[in-house]
């Protein structure tokens, strides 16, 4: 969607993309325009995803770029998870399944594209964090 669309939904304005200081709400602090986000958005920030705070809609479809095709990428030996962070990664990966962001494949199922993923540690060191390497796949998206 260009701008111009934007303009013609009311998104941006007229003067776009001259900044209108008319438009720029002044807050007398950070703390008082978190206060107002949260007040008119209570069910937005969380620290957590619940299964029934999905976003409501058709499941999105990743396209690939016209003219190319993605030959099958399969990466066929796992990183170890480490011993320290064995307990929390199993317990992420069961509430990952639990709530439908991830789904298990049973021994006889195959995927055509698989791509490894590993954990590292959330800062502040309260949990580990899930992160996968798509970065071939995307280069054709």
């Amino acid at each position: 969607m260009s701008w111009h669309d934007l303009i013609c939904l009311g998104v941006l304005s007229t003067t776009f993309p001259a900044l209108d200081t008319s438009q720029v709400r002044k807050v007398e602090s950070v703390d008082c325009l978190r206060e107002e986000l949260l007040g008119d958005f209570p069910d937005v920030p969380s620290d957590f995803l619940n299964k029934d705070m999905r976003v409501k809609g058709e499941p999105m479809w990743i396209r690939f770029k016209r003219g190319v095709s993605f030959p099958p990428f399969r990466v066929t030996r796992c990183r170890q998870v480490p011993l320290h962070m064995k307990d929390e990664a199993d317990a992420l990966l069961a509430d990952l399944e639990e709530k439908g962001v991830l789904g298990r494949l049973e021994c006889l199922e195959t995927s055509e594209n698989r791509f490894r993923g590993h954990f590292v540690p959330k800062p502040g060191g309260k949990g580990v964090r899930l992160v996968t390497d798509y970065m071939l796949i995307n280069l054709y998206i």
